[in-house]
């Protein structure tokens, strides 16, 4: 419609999106005589972009804004997700008290805010055959919580809502900071997701070993990193908080080191406990690799030892580690024949174990 085609401008008021350059804006409650005989509220309407899991939890998130022209603020905001049958539905200036949305915001909460954008979330576990949601007041006037807030228009009774940075992601989304990689001095890297709504605020980044200041809320992001440097992402989906960490290290061979003893080395037992076996296929790496360092989830190093091998096995004692996933770094000395091409440090090889007892 072109009344709503100039943003922030539009015929219902003033607000700028939340994020981005556009949001939705319809009338969400108008019961006769305000409106027509046959009502005259409206849904949203989208495809997902893709399937959801059956038998998965999944956070879903939108946010809210009443426009200046409104007389009343209501609650009942809500999701439905539904499959291909949501094609059949002709009228949509009614309630569509026959579906029951998986997703609603609190009867108490009732907005009125025309200022600020305010959260709704919720979770619920899919069926596997969702492919719309319908965004949308799915209660009849009659059970419709309202409250009177603006009497330029009165006696109107209406509602129009804005809807922004709507969102719907697995609840147990694994945090993701992208893999250990090389990078030469002055290139730039990609860590992370790519960004997208919903995930983006999910998401806080810190640069080891600073864990009290962000240094970015977004899902992915370039970085120019110099020397070694690791990355910490902290991710929290609908209260669900899991943390990953990178590590990028700087090489003018690029990234053919990284790989290149990987294989090499097996650790074990798997889960260990007291005790983590190191087993290196060559004799070469048993006297390459000397020096050890075991970080946390969060990247911050629980301890640095020294490697002592018996036909190229060698132990490290774990009492002190408490159950959790940690990451093994092991760091070659370099022969001092190649340290001005390639650098101070040698290759390193990085290996994930979990403590459990």
């Amino acid at each position: 419609c072109p009344q709503y085609s100039t943003v922030p401008y539009n015929n219902f008021g003033f607000q700028y999106p939340r994020t981005g350059h556009g949001s939705i804006l319809y009338t969400i409650f108008c019961p006769p005589p305000s409106c027509s005989i046959n009502n005259n509220r409206s849904y949203a309407r989208n495809r997902l972009k893709g399937k959801l899991n059956a038998g998965r939890t999944y956070c879903v998130k939108f946010y809210v804004n009443i426009s200046n022209n409104s007389t009343y603020g209501i609650s009942n905001f809500a999701i439905y997700f539904g499959d291909d049958l949501i094609d059949t539905i002709t009228k949509c200036t009614i309630p569509l008290t026959y579906l029951v949305p998986q997703i609603q915001n609190q009867a108490s909460n009732i907005i009125i805010d025309t200022l600020s954008w305010n959260l709704i979330s919720g979770t619920f576990v899919a069926s596997g055959q969702e492919k719309h949601l319908i965004i949308g007041n799915f209660n009849p006037d009659t059970t419709t919580n309202m409250l009177f807030f603006n009497p330029t228009n009165s006696p109107l009774i209406a509602t129009d809502a804005l809807i922004d940075d709507v969102s719907c992601i697995d609840i147990d989304l694994p945090a993701y900071t992208g893999r250990d990689t090389f990078a030469i001095a002055g290139d730039s890297v990609f860590l992370g997701r790519q960004p997208d709504v919903g995930i983006d605020e999910a998401c806080i980044w810190y640069k080891m070993p600073n864990m009290t200041t962000p240094i970015d809320t977004v899902a992915g992001f370039w970085v120019k990193p110099s020397g070694i440097t690791k990355y910490v992402v902290r991710q929290e989906i609908c209260g669900n908080v899991k943390w990953d960490t990178v590590t990028i290290y700087e090489s003018a061979l690029g990234l053919n080191d990284l790989g290149l003893v990987r294989n090499d080395l097996r650790i074990y037992p798997v889960p260990a406990k007291d005790e983590l076996m190191l087993h290196w296929n060559s004799e070469e790496d048993e006297k390459e690799f000397t020096k050890a360092e075991i970080l946390n989830s969060l990247g911050r190093t629980q301890t640095e030892i020294e490697l002592s091998y018996i036909n190229r096995q060698a132990t490290i004692t774990t009492k002190a580690l408490a159950n959790g996933g940690y990451v093994l770094i092991l760091e070659q000395e370099k022969n001092p024949a190649f340290r001005q091409a390639q650098g101070p440090g040698g290759k390193t090889v990085r290996k994930r174990f979990v403590i459990s007892r």
